[in-house]
């Protein structure tokens, strides 16, 4: 995907996009009956993946752990529910359209993403130091 092109994202976009770059997330989501069984499948998948140990694992894993449950949000001084996963799975099997929020869907691709690909997400001294010369 160009970096011009997530500035123009429509729901219908996206998910064309999730389809295309992420075919195993999105056969578990179609492939399960219920959130939860999307959530158990999405967890294997992840402890699986050879890049699970990653920043990106770890965060994909604790969405997936925290996922309905409730908190208190202090800035608005209310108790929401965490539903991310929840909503990707509906997102993905039009269960129901829940299409609206394209910003966290967009950064759940980014974060499935920086798992399948091996982008060098930590550096080292010398590679900062070589970056600050630029």
């Amino acid at each position: 995907m160009k970096q011009k092109n997530i500035l123009y994202l429509n729901p219908a976009r996206l998910k064309q996009i999730y389809f295309q770059d992420l075919p195993e997330i999105t056969s578990l989501a179609i492939q399960s009956e219920t959130v939860e069984e999307f959530k158990e499948e999405l967890t294997s998948y992840i402890k699986s993946h050879p890049q699970a140990g990653k920043r990106a694992g770890k965060h994909i894993l604790s969405l997936i752990q925290y996922d309905g449950q409730t908190i208190y949000e202090l800035s608005q001084e209310e108790e929401i529910q965490l539903c991310t996963i929840r909503l990707l799975w509906q997102f993905l099997t039009g269960k129901p359209d829940n299409s609206g929020n394209t910003d966290m869907l967009l950064d759940l691709y980014h974060q499935f993403r920086e798992l399948e690909s091996e982008i060098h997400t930590s550096f080292t001294m010398n590679d900062l130091k070589t970056a600050m010369k630029r």
